[in-house]
C-alpha cells in the first residue's frame, strides 16, 4: 500500500525511509504515517475509451480517510 499527500492536486508519496523524531525509520509502519497526515492511495483503472478523438487525463479526489485516482475523459475541440 502506498501512502500520500494531496499537495496541488497530486500525490506526493511518503518518503522511505522517513525521518521522525530525530530517528530515520525504514519501512514505516501504516500508523506513523497517518499520525504524520499520509493516506493510503486506491489505484484505478482507466475505463474503456469514449471515442478516438480523446483520452483519460488521471485526477485525483480526497476525503478524510483515504486519496482514490479518478479518470476524466477529454476531447480536444475543434482547431486545438
Amino acid at each position: 500500500m502506498k501512502y500520500a499527500k494531496l499537495i496541488n492536486n497530486s500525490p506526493q508519496y511518503a518518503p522511505n525511509p522517513i525521518k521522525y523524531n530525530g530517528y530515520w525509520i525504514g519501512n514505516p509502519k501504516a500508523e506513523l504515517l497517518l499520525s504524520l497526515g499520509y493516506k493510503p492511495v486506491v489505484f484505478t483503472q482507466p475505463p474503456d475509451p469514449v471515442s478516438d478523438a480523446g483520452w483519460w487525463m488521471e485526477t485525483w479526489n480526497e476525503d478524510e480517510n483515504q486519496i482514490t485516482q479518478g479518470w476524466t475523459w477529454y476531447e480536444p475541440k475543434e482547431g486545438e
